[in-house]
């Protein structure tokens, strides 16, 4: 059984870090040529992934589970959060016609990178929590907030590139009305009820110097096929990796359009 959160509670922290992501200008246009390499420093996914209409936040194992279901509980979802990276450091250079992805394997042992990106505690109404405190890092990665720029600044110093590309994703499920039915000769022995992801992808493109120059979330992403949920009508977190890299296919497709209007419109003002 997981632990949730009151809506009220949920606002609260939510609101910690709108305040926190507060106060910045998005471009329309995603511009890249002539800008170098770019870094995809930080990809996150909200550990939240619920059924549509459930607001209430994950906090993960209840009381009283077992100690080793409160260390595993989140296995599944870094699984699909490690997935979706891999998935996407492969295919987003192609999608933004062909800009070279800047190599970040070596962060780790790099201290300034280690210094900047340490975690942030942040206040909202008496509470006290860390930026980002609901998102799940890809292996390899931190989580790196899209709307400080003064860090994302010193990290472009650090990589040596004028442009950084950070990742945030958001999920749910929907429950299909269609059911998977066992039959068993000509009578229905189980009816299983069937689901798939819902995923939202949010896109942003800090410059050196600018901020964030652009920003795009890209919705309804959904997989070509659904799942089997269990009885009680909640997905199972062994599907969320194939349902959630299958739903991120969809984004690529549209990120090279928004690259290719980016381009036209940048010859347009030569």
């Amino acid at each position: 059984m997981k632990r949730t959160i009151s809506v009220l509670a949920a606002a609260l922290l939510l609101g910690m870090s709108f305040l926190s992501n507060c106060g910045l200008t998005r471009g329309n246009y995603l511009l890249l040529d002539n800008k170098g390499d770019i870094a995809l420093l930080s990809f996150s996914l909200d550990r939240t992934i619920n059924a549509e209409g459930d607001s209430s936040i994950d906090q993960g194992a209840g009381i009283l589970n077992s100690q080793e279901d409160k260390a595993t509980y989140w296995d599944e979802h870094q699984k699909a959060v490690d997935a979706m990276y891999q998935q996407f450091k492969v295919r987003i250079s192609a999608a933004l016609l062909g800009t070279p992805l800047h190599d970040i394997k070596n962060l780790e042992t790099d201290q300034r990178y280690l210094d900047l990106t340490a975690p942030k505690t942040i206040k909202f109404m008496g509470i006290s929590a860390i930026n980002g405190w609901n998102m799940l890092a890809a292996a390899g990665t931190r989580y790196v907030s899209s709307y400080d720029n003064a860090v994302l600044d010193s990290l472009c110093d650090v990589l040596g590139v004028q442009l950084i590309l950070t990742v945030e994703s958001k999920a749910f499920y929907r429950v299909l009305d269609s059911m998977h039915l066992i039959m068993a000769g000509s009578v229905v022995a189980e009816r299983i009820p069937l689901g798939r992801i819902v995923l939202s992808a949010e896109l942003f493109l800090h410059e050196k110097g600018r901020g964030m120059v652009w920003s795009r979330t890209y919705s309804n992403l959904i997989p070509a096929s659904p799942v089997d949920l269990h009885e009680n009508r909640e997905m199972k977190t062994e599907d969320y990796s194939s349902q959630l890299t299958g739903a991120l296919e969809g984004i690529y497709s549209e990120i090279t359009a928004d690259a290719n209007r980016g381009r036209a419109y940048a010859a347009q003002q030569k």
